[in-house]
């Protein structure tokens, strides 16, 4: 090959190389964050399934408690203890918002964090329970497990949808505190003996 032409060629490979390294570590960076979020997602849809294993637990001993089909005439100081439902637990995914706080969307950064705060709410409510833990149904009130399942069922509502619709997350403006949680209840068909929903004016 005639020298000038040697020459431009190492020209175009020294000019070449930096734009190369530039779009290998653009290709890096985006694989990398697709990694990440993946994780996010899958242990977002491990704590709904979780939630949704609670849910069922504490409906069931709710019904055992308070359904008379059910009780099959027991009384309340022979029956018991109730079965413990565990807590809601998180491994990666509150590191993984604060360091891709900006690859979510806004609607997004307004649910993730309610998901952590009703996460929160629901293990407050089981420690209550807890310290009532192998005492017999006459022990705990009538709704002892409302308040927990209903603060679980807006926790799978959101993440069900995080997890369904990721970037293209949404609630929509016509969904209530009662709408969520009847559209869990119903969709899983959980049950609860003697519990009204209502919105809180």
């Amino acid at each position: 090959m005639p020298e000038p032409f040697s020459w431009l060629l190492g020209i175009l490979k020294f000019l070449a190389k930096p734009v190369f390294d530039f779009f290998a570590a653009r290709r890096k960076t985006a694989r990398d964050r697709k990694v990440t979020l993946d994780r996010f997602y899958v242990e977002l849809e491990d704590a709904k399934n979780h939630a949704l294993e609670s849910m069922k637990l504490l409906a069931n001993e709710h019904n055992r408690r308070n359904d008379p089909a059910e009780r099959a005439g027991r009384r309340w100081d022979r029956y018991g203890p109730i079965s413990s439902a565990s807590r809601l637990e998180f491994f990666a995914i509150k590191g993984i918002y604060e360091r891709h706080y900006e690859d979510f969307s806004l609607d997004q950064r307004r649910a993730i964090p309610k998901v952590f705060l009703f996460a929160d709410r629901y293990n407050s409510l089981l420690a209550d329970l807890d310290a009532l833990h192998g005492e017999m149904f006459s022990k705990y009130e009538w709704d002892f497990a409302a308040k927990p399942v209903v603060t679980l069922a807006t926790f799978v509502f959101l993440t069900a949808m995080l997890v369904e619709q990721k970037e293209r997350f949404k609630v929509a403006e016509t969904e209530t505190s009662t709408s969520i949680v009847q559209k869990v209840l119903d969709g899983w068909n959980i049950r609860m003996y003697g519990i009204e929903l209502e919105d809180a004016e």
